[in-house]
């Protein structure tokens, strides 16, 4: 049975989704408007998955929801990345495809227009241990309200409508995908006793918490989206965060500040973050939305120079001094 994990989370009929879902099968029987009523006449959707833009993905499965006016969607899978045929009644349909070889990801909606894909959401004291043991963990101010999300898994999608498909006939049509992704690269320079710090993770707010299909864009809706930065043995942190963009609405008010925040625990157990405000960086008309003209795999490298780590200390007993449970220190980047 091939269909996106946790398909419970799907806000759409159930009774829809749950016949149609093995390989190629007809999605008869699941709306009568989409059915394959053999008393006028069935009709064929063959559907090809193009990925000449795309060429090294390689998803395991794909998923196709069908949308017709007056009907609930319906979802049908394929095996492998290139597509397949499904049954349908003569109409003309609205389709959404991509990869649904996920884990984090769910998918929500009854219409072509607000279908969505969005991120599980967590909480910073599961994404990690170094959260654990402690009452809070901070975020950076003015982020509380914003949820905080896994980062999305690799995921390509296409939207097509106006697809008539007629009786005793075979449509044929290719759906090219695109990356629905936007890595942001953060390089962090000049960190004081690295090679003290057991862990070193951010977090990145104003993010778009789901991405649009049939639109090719992130929604206006903001999350947190935490990942790690690894060290280079020296001095250097470096790490990439997934996202579905940000700032994607018209509205001004959907353009949220970026706030970076960097957690690190050291060895004596100090617990310190460092907040940035990074939004300068991000809105620069370099690094612009895929619905603005750009990619959905843009990368948008930020600098951060110097980190000031602090040394353990450790008293002549060998015992470690109390710790407060963190400690904050505000840092800037230069443009």
């Amino acid at each position: 049975m091939v269909v996106m994990k946790h398909l419970k989370n799907f806000h759409i009929s159930m009774a829809a989704l749950l016949l149609p879902l093995l390989c190629g099968v007809s999605l008869a029987a699941c709306q009568k408007d989409l059915c394959d009523d053999h008393r006028h006449g069935g009709a064929n959707l063959s559907v090809r998955f193009d990925w000449s833009g795309e060429p090294d993905a390689a998803p395991a499965t794909m998923a196709l929801t069908v949308f017709a006016d007056g009907a609930q969607p319906v979802q049908t899978g394929f095996h492998g990345r290139e597509g397949g045929e499904a049954s349908l009644s003569p109409n003309t349909y609205r389709l959404i495809g991509f990869n649904d070889d996920t884990e984090s990801l769910f998918a929500r909606g009854g219409t072509w227009e607000d279908y969505e894909i969005y991120a599980q959401e967590t909480v910073l004291s599961r994404v990690t241990r170094m959260f654990q043991g402690t009452r809070t963990v901070p975020q950076a101010r003015g982020t509380e309200h914003e949820p905080v999300v896994f980062e999305p898994d690799e995921l390509w999608t296409s939207a097509r409508e106006g697809v008539t498909v007629t009786a005793n006939s075979t449509q044929v049509i290719t759906m090219p995908m695109e990356s629905a992704i936007t890595d942001y690269n953060f390089t962090v320079t000049n960190v004081e006793n690295l090679s003290y710090a057991v862990e070193v993770m951010a977090t990145l707010s104003g993010m778009s918490a789901s991405w649009l299909p049939a639109q090719h864009r992130g929604s206006a809706t903001h999350c947190i989206i935490p990942f790690p930065l690894t060290g280079d043995g020296s001095s250097v942190l470096r790490g990439t965060v997934r996202t579905f963009g940000h700032c994607s609405g018209e509205d001004a008010d959907d353009h949220a500040e970026h706030m970076l925040t960097i957690y690190a625990e050291m060895k004596d157990g100090t617990k310190i973050y460092f907040t940035s405000d990074v939004t300068e960086a991000m809105h620069d008309a370099a690094h612009l939305n895929p619905d603005d003209g750009g990619t959905g795999e843009t990368d948008v490298p930020i600098v951060i120079d110097q980190l000031p780590l602090p040394k353990p200390i450790v008293n002549g007993s060998g015992l470690q001094p109390s710790v407060a449970e963190w400690q904050e220190i505000q840092i800037t980047i230069q443009m």
